[in-house]
């Protein structure tokens, strides 16, 4: 029931046998779960497996040997070989005067080093393979997982084509009439009820759906199906854009909890706009599209001349004052 508890046990037991903790791997998502990967001594192994058991209920365990003794020998053997010829080159390399060759012993002397190393590192771990038993021990929790998996798919048609399920992929062309169906499956081990089926994009809600399979009323049991189908006009730029929701609830009718896991596939949407000629309706809808955009910059311009009219007033008293002082000069000249 408690996974983080029984994890701590499981270290403390393992850790009083002699064991260590060698790797640990924990989530809550969807529920609480932790992977421990212990090392014991191969003669507590039997008592590891006991006290790990103790801590709940057993689901599988899978116990195997891998006999690594002919590769230990060979590892040896090799081990020994590349020894020797190590030795063989230092001594070369002690007696050579000649700088090209020490130069060449130098560099092969690091090479077989190096492979040298390489081999004991294997040997080193397959002799800790040997001396320690490895468990790997999986903590999951014991509470209800709610789940539903649910897979988009539509074709080209009507809802009279029978054409649940669907591709996978669309495409289609501006204009037609698509059936888009969802099948939701209960995959987890809780009952759903209040299903709901909702495409925002083409605003389609529960009294859009057609009923293929099952009962949107009745509550769906584990690996139950249901599969539902609604109709929409494809329109380029457009897809759908689904949410389905469930309520989990236990045996006994009462609400669940633990967070809904949903898991949708989508289907490819791939519309084509259309290249026909523009109707009579269309081409009004055209005309009052463009009318309304020359109404609307009439407005902006408007809007930016009339702050400034008060400066025409202006501007015509200053001409006119402006001419009645040069009209008696001009007569004089």
């Amino acid at each position: 029931d408690d996974v983080a508890a029984a994890s701590q046990q499981a270290v403390a037991a393992v850790e009083a046998l002699g064991g260590v903790v060698f790797g640990q791997d924990a989530t809550n998502d969807p529920a609480p779960r932790s992977v421990f990967t212990f090392k014991v001594d191969p003669s507590r192994f039997q008592d590891a497996l006991a006290s790990l058991a103790e801590l709940g209920v057993p689901r599988s365990q899978t116990v195997t040997a891998d006999d690594v003794t002919e590769r230990v020998v060979d590892l040896e053997s090799r081990v020994r070989t590349a020894e020797t010829s190590v030795e063989r080159l230092r001594a070369l390399l002690e007696g050579a005067t000649d700088l090209e060759a020490v130069a060449q012993l130098e560099t092969q002397l690091l090479e077989r080093e190096t492979a040298l190393e390489q081999l004991r590192g294997q040997l080193r771990t397959l002799r800790d393979q040997v001396a320690l038993a490895t468990i790997v021990a999986t903590f999951s929790s014991s509470a209800p997982v709610p789940a539903i998996e649910v897979v988009q798919t539509a074709d080209v048609g009507s809802l009279d084509d029978d054409l649940c399920p669907g591709s996978r992929r669309l495409e289609g062309d501006e204009g037609d009439e698509v059936v888009v169906c969802v099948s939701a499956v209960n995959s987890g081990d809780t009952m759903l009820t209040g299903i709901e089926v909702s495409d925002a994009a083409f605003e389609v809600g529960i009294d859009d759906l057609t009923v293929i399979e099952g009962d949107l009323d009745e509550p769906l049991a584990p690996t139950e199906r249901l599969i539902v189908a609604y109709a929409v006009t494809a329109e380029p730029g457009t897809f759908p854009d689904l949410r389905v929701t469930a309520e989990p609830t236990d045996a006994a009718g009462s609400a669940v909890r633990e967070v809904l896991t949903t898991q949708i596939t989508t289907v490819e949407w791939s519309v084509a706009e259309s290249d026909a000629l523009p109707g009579f309706g269309d081409a009004v809808g055209a005309g009052v599209g463009l009318l309304a955009a020359i109404v609307g910059i009439a407005v902006v311009v408007v809007g930016v001349v009339v702050p400034f009219l008060w400066l025409v007033p202006v501007v015509w008293l200053g001409l006119l004052v402006r001419r009645r002082r040069l009209a008696p000069t001009a007569g004089a000249s």
